[in-house]
């Protein structure tokens, strides 16, 4: 504790380590992150992770831009068609 009382009588802020243990230090007007409802998964990222996890998406073994985009095409033409199946 004399660290905090050195440091308030030179007019400086204590760091973050200053609070309990396993509280965490927010500042005033930060929100934690469970109460922002724009950190849901939308629509696109879901089907990115989609083609990354089932369709080849996330190793491409080709070199070069051409066969990269027909690796990721045939990957987004696969995931139409199971789509389309359901």
């Amino acid at each position: 504790m004399q660290v905090l009382e050195i440091m308030r009588g030179e007019d400086r802020l204590p760091g973050p380590c200053a609070g309990r243990r396993g509280q965490s230090q927010r500042s005033i007007g930060q929100l934690r992150p469970q109460a922002l409802p724009y950190r849901e998964r939308s629509t696109v990222e879901r089907v990115n992770g989609r083609l990354k996890d089932e369709f080849g998406g996330r190793h491409v073994r080709g070199r070069g831009h051409a066969k990269v985009l027909c690796h990721l095409m045939f990957g987004v033409l696969a995931l139409t068609v199971d789509q389309l199946m359901r």
